[in-house]
């Protein structure tokens, strides 16, 4: 299963984007502020901050497995660099985040709603896929980002979230 997050909007605060599973919008996505961290550049690595960092651009393989810290199976993305325990779930701003993937249906600047179903679907969706084979996400910019710092993918307007056109 082929997973990808576009980052669509950088603040000041946090970044937006959209998360695809095999090329259907799935989600909206909330990350930590993008300090261009690219992840075949260890160079761009300096730029972290614990806790207050969007990952690396890049291709990461996913498991599902158990969260200590959530009490809760959730996706683990894998070989990061520079960080530790990066996952897929709910939470709604950047201080939920600490560098993880935030998933909500809605959403507005600096924030996603919708999150505690959204996070019990993609877990759902990724566990039964898991049981079939690998999973992978590629994290990147969307066309649309002017001062994206790697990788743009085009973005596709007609594509659905569960079933509605976005």
């Amino acid at each position: 299963m082929e997973l990808l997050l576009l980052r669509d909007t950088l603040t000041d605060e946090s970044t937006l984007g959209t998360l695809s599973v095999n090329g259907k919008l799935f989600s909206q996505t909330l990350e930590d502020l993008d300090r261009g961290l690219v992840s075949d550049n260890p160079l761009t690595w300096g730029r972290k901050v614990k806790h207050q960092t969007a990952i690396p651009t890049g291709r990461y393989e996913v498991i599902m497995n158990w969260s200590n810290a959530f009490g809760r199976r959730l996706p683990l993305l894998l070989r990061v660099p520079a960080f530790e325990g990066i996952r897929f779930h709910r939470g709604n701003t950047a201080a939920s985040s600490s560098g993880c993937i935030l998933v909500g249906r809605t959403r507005k600047k600096n924030f996603v709603g919708v999150s505690a179903e959204t996070e019990k679907q993609l877990v759902a969706l990724l566990d039964h896929a898991s049981r079939r084979g690998k999973i992978f996400v590629t994290v990147g910019y969307a066309e649309t980002v002017e001062d994206s710092r790697s990788v743009k993918y085009p973005t596709n307007n007609t594509v659905q979230l569960n079933g509605v056109r976005s």
